[in-house]
């Protein structure tokens, strides 16, 4: 027999006063399908809210999910924005510099070739 919080005996069927010597066998065995069809519709209806939630939670996590990863992609695009632009800035001070270079070779290169400044020889 089912028991209550406290222990005591939860009965299934409690006969009316005027009644209480005549009732149907069968009556007890009904009385137990009634609570066995409101057991299972309990479970039932308590299965239907857990699905519910697992829904409910598998959406929030994925919304969470999607959401992580735009801020990451963004995240992530920026950095590669600002170091494009970190290369971009190196590759123009260091083509400046081999053009500098450059220039300052051909000068020398023109100055080791140049015919010698005329002497004057009689003074």
């Amino acid at each position: 027999m089912a028991k209550d919080k406290e222990g005591r005996p939860i009965p299934v069927f409690v006969p009316e006063p005027e009644h209480a010597g005549q009732h149907d066998p069968n009556e007890q065995l009904r009385l137990v399908g009634r609570k066995v069809d409101d057991a299972l519709r309990a479970c039932a209806e308590m299965a239907q809210r857990l699905n519910a939630m697992e829904e409910d939670l598998d959406r929030r996590v994925n919304d969470k999910l999607l959401e992580f990863e735009q801020r990451f992609d963004s995240m992530v695009g920026q950095r590669l924005s600002d170091l494009n632009r970190e290369v971009d800035s190196m590759k123009r001070a260091y083509t400046e510099q081999i053009g500098g270079l450059f220039k300052q070779v051909q000068e020398f290169v023109a100055a080791q070739n140049a015919p010698p400044p005329p002497t004057t020889k009689g003074r």
